[in-house]
């Protein structure tokens, strides 16, 4: 189920996906820490308590994917940078920044670097990608962008098709010499330092636009760069990329598996038990495990998707296997109580005593904890657990 509303303070839609407590102080994303289930009553209670503050009174807030076809690479939108529990980031990618500084040009994304495609193939790192990669050599027309793994197995050396690598990660350096003959590289300086360094046939500099300190240093050194918002992995700065600067009529999803296709984890990875598995239902009448992070992938790309789809951009998926759905259910009109309704939409007005004039109060709410936003017209709630009632 996705939320789909209109962020007032930005002018642009979103998709939230799922709600999570945010430490006021600290602006990390607490963790469950105590999980208490009453199967009789059908009722689950979980408990979040920030790991830094432990007394702190947390507040929800909502991860959201913004229209990819509407966000201004050239505006600041005041987003900032994760800063979930245990996540140690920011040093990492002071450390890489630092190593890459000497390579970083001011060649970037732009008309110049990037022509338009009317077709471009998003290949992705899925288990099913050994299925039907070879299918890729007979591509002759528009673009292919190849995320992380993926380039060590898509073969195209048609002088027709633009050939784009595309990474985000900071530690992602599984890629060799041999891999990168005729393919532009499209990296921020905060990747690891072996990619930047390869032979690529031409490497294009792009920037998070996201807050913290030292993405807010690179602005202000390459503040020329292209500008990508964070999700979860490489593949939601990318359709970014695809939709802004390659400017498809069609986009063809491979090896987007958001799930451990056949009991792998890569095409020549096999996957090891770790807690937190779940099985899914593959969209072909059969399983397919996946975790819950996997799933906040899926849900990422298909709100991306949902967009494009609405923006006149046609998605293909030629994924053989994983858990990315034709459909998704999307609440348009959910129902409620009118009282409750008339309260809840008074409560976002401040009525002005003697001269009959109303003013606007609502408005987003800052996530600083992970660039996310509380659902705008719905004030910050305060909480320390949060209560789930199971469907029968």
């Amino acid at each position: 189920m996705l939320e789909f509303m209109r962020d007032p303070k930005t002018g642009i839609h979103m998709a939230f996906i799922k709600p999570v407590f945010v430490c006021p102080i600290c602006g990390i994303e607490a963790p469950v820490v105590l999980v208490v289930e009453d199967l009789k009553a059908g009722r689950r209670e979980e408990t979040y308590q920030c790991p830094v503050h432990p007394d702190a009174v947390l507040i929800q807030h909502h991860h959201m994917v913004p229209d990819p076809c509407s966000v201004d690479p050239n505006r600041d939108y005041g987003w900032q940078a994760s800063r979930q529990h245990n996540d140690g980031k920011p040093d990492l990618w002071k450390a890489n920044y630092e190593r890459n500084r000497e390579l970083i040009t001011g060649r970037t994304v732009s008309a110049a670097t990037v022509p338009t495609a009317k077709v471009v193939y998003l290949v992705g790192s899925g288990p099913s990608l050994g299925k039907n990669v070879q299918q890729l050599m007979g591509v002759r027309t528009g673009a292919i962008v190849a995320l992380n793994d993926s380039l060590r197995g898509v073969t195209n050396h048609n002088p027709g098709v633009d050939k784009y690598f595309f990474a985000v990660d900071f530690i992602f350096d599984r890629i060799e010499a041999v891999n990168v003959g005729g393919w532009t590289a499209v990296l921020p300086p905060i990747c690891a330092p072996k990619l930047p360094r390869l032979p690529w046939k031409d490497l294009l500099w792009i920037r998070s636009g996201v807050h913290c300190a030292v993405l807010d240093e690179i602005y202000a050194n390459h503040g020329g760069l292209w500008k990508y918002y964070e999700g979860l992995n490489c593949t939601y700065a990318a359709v970014q990329f695809i939709l802004q600067a390659l400017k498809p009529e069609k986009i063809v999803l491979v090896g987007m598996d958001c799930g451990f296709t056949g009991g792998h984890r890569h095409v020549d990875e096999k996957l090891k038990w770790e807690p937190g598995y779940i099985v899914e239902y593959d969209g072909a009448g059969g399983p397919c495990i996946s975790n819950d992070m996997m799933k906040s992938q899926r849900d990422y790309l298909f709100a991306q998707l949902f967009f494009a789809q609405l923006a006149g951009v046609q998605t293909v998926n030629c994924t053989e296997g994983g858990t990315m759905p034709e459909a998704m259910t999307v609440r348009v009109a959910p129902r409620g109580a009118l009282a409750e309704v008339v309260k809840l939409n008074e409560a976002s007005y401040v009525h002005t005593e003697g001269d009959g004039r109303v003013d606007v109060r609502g408005g987003q709410v800052q996530d600083k904890g992970g660039g996310k936003a509380v659902v705008p017209g719905v004030p910050g709630k305060k909480a320390q657990s949060r209560t789930k009632k199971k469907s029968a």
